[in-house]
C-alpha cells in the first residue's frame, strides 16, 4: 500500500474527511498536522510571527520525517508550518515522491506561499482570483464529505458554524434576525474563537469584535459529527467569507451536498456552474423582498452528477491524477 504524507490543520475535523478518502483509494494516509502544537499561543506565533515559529516547526518536521522512511506521495493542505526549507528537505528525504500543495486561504493570508509554490510539483488554490493572477496556480474548489449526503430530515433553522473575524459576527445575526422576522425559520449561530482571555483581549482592540455578546461565543469548536447533522439537518445554510479572501468556504459545497439553500456574501459563487438565484442568494446591500421570496421559495435540486463533481472523493481524485501526470 502507497504511503501519502498528509499535512493539515485540524479544522473542524476536515483532515479526517481527507484521510478517510484517502483511505478509499487504498492508500494509507500519514496525516501530521501542520503546526508543531495545538495551543492558542502556538497559532498566534504563527499568525502573527511565522518566520520565529518556522525553526521550531522545521524541527518537528525533521523528527516526523526520520519516522516515516517510506512515502510516495505528499500532499500539504493550507500547511502554515511548512517552511519552504521543510519542504526542501522534503525534496532530499523523499526524492522519488511527488508534492501537492493545496491552499484553502488567500496568498495574502498566507505568508511565504510564493516561495513553497515553487518548490512543489503542483499547487492548488480554493481561490479563484489567486489563481487568474498567478499562473503557478491550478484552481480547484473545496468539496463537501460524504456525511451529509443524505441527511434523514430538515429542523426548520438557518446554521451558521464558524471561526469570528472581520464584521462576520455583525452581519450575520443581522441575516439572522431578519429571517426570524418574515419566516418560521430559526436561526442557528455558532460563533467560535479558539481561546477565552485572547477574545477579550482582542475584544477591546478590534473594531470587528467590539460590542460582541460574550454569551454568543463558544471557546470550544463542535464535534465533527455535531457539526455534520447541524449542517445536514439545516433549512438554510449561511456563508459568511473573510472580506479578503475570494475563494468559496466549505459551507456553499456542504450546502450543496446536503440539498439546502445557501446565503453568502461571496459575489464570486456567480462564477461557479452550480449557482442558482433559486438556490443560493448573494447578499449585496440591504435584505428587501427579493430576499423574503428567496426565503418562501422552494429549493430546486440539482442534477446528481453536478453534485458528485464536488464530493470529496472527486477533490482527492483531482490531486491524485495530477501527481501521477
Amino acid at each position: 500500500m502507497r504511503n501519502v504524507l498528509f499535512i493539515s490543520p485540524d479544522f473542524f475535523g476536515h483532515y479526517k474527511t481527507i484521510a478517510a478518502a484517502i483511505s478509499r483509494k487504498g492508500l494509507n494516509p500519514i496525516w501530521l498536522n501542520q503546526l508543531p502544537a495545538t495551543n492558542i499561543l502556538t497559532r498566534i506565533l504563527f499568525r502573527f510571527a511565522p518566520k520565529i515559529g518556522y525553526s521550531w516547526a522545521d524541527r518537528y518536521f525533521s523528527r516526523e520525517m526520520e519516522k516515516h522512511q517510506f512515502v510516495e506521495l505528499i500532499l500539504i493542505v493550507k500547511g502554515e508550518g511548512v517552511s519552504a526549507a521543510t519542504i526542501a528537505k522534503m525534496r532530499q528525504n523523499y526524492p522519488n515522491a511527488k508534492i501537492v500543495l493545496y491552499l484553502w486561504d488567500s496568498l495574502a493570508n498566507s505568508f511565504g506561499a510564493l516561495d513553497k509554490i515553487r518548490l512543489c510539483d503542483i499547487a492548488y488554490s480554493f481561490d479563484p482570483l489567486d489563481c487568474d493572477r498567478n499562473q503557478s496556480l491550478k484552481h480547484l474548489p473545496m468539496f463537501y464529505s460524504e456525511k451529509v449526503e443524505s441527511p434523514a430530515y430538515i429542523q426548520g433553522y438557518a446554521a451558521f458554524i464558524g471561526t469570528l473575524h472581520s464584521n462576520r459576527y455583525q452581519l450575520i445575526k443581522l441575516i439572522g434576525a431578519e429571517i426570524e422576522r418574515v419566516t418560521s425559520i430559526k436561526p442557528f449561530l455558532y460563533f467560535y474563537y479558539p481561546n477565552r482571555v485572547v477574545f477579550m483581549i482582542l475584544r477591546l482592540v478590534k473594531r470587528g469584535l467590539r460590542g460582541i455578546k460574550l454569551s454568543d461565543v463558544h471557546f470550544e469548536p463542535v464535534p465533527r459529527a455535531q457539526y455534520d447533522t447541524i449542517q445536514a439537518e439545516a433549512e438554510i445554510i449561511i456563508d459568511i467569507s473573510h472580506p479578503k479572501q475570494s475563494g468559496l468556504t466549505m459551507r456553499p459545497f456542504e450546502a450543496l451536498g446536503a440539498g439546502r439553500k445557501l446565503i453568502t456574501n461571496n459575489k464570486i459563487i456567480m462564477r461557479y456552474d452550480f449557482y442558482r438565484p433559486e438556490n443560493c442568494y448573494v447578499i449585496d446591500g440591504a435584505l428587501n423582498e427579493d430576499f423574503t421570496y428567496f426565503l418562501n421559495s422552494a429549493y430546486q435540486p440539482y442534477p446528481p452528477a453536478l453534485v458528485e463533481k464536488y464530493h470529496v472523493d472527486s477533490w482527492l481524485e483531482t490531486l491524485l491524477s495530477s501527481a501521477e501526470a
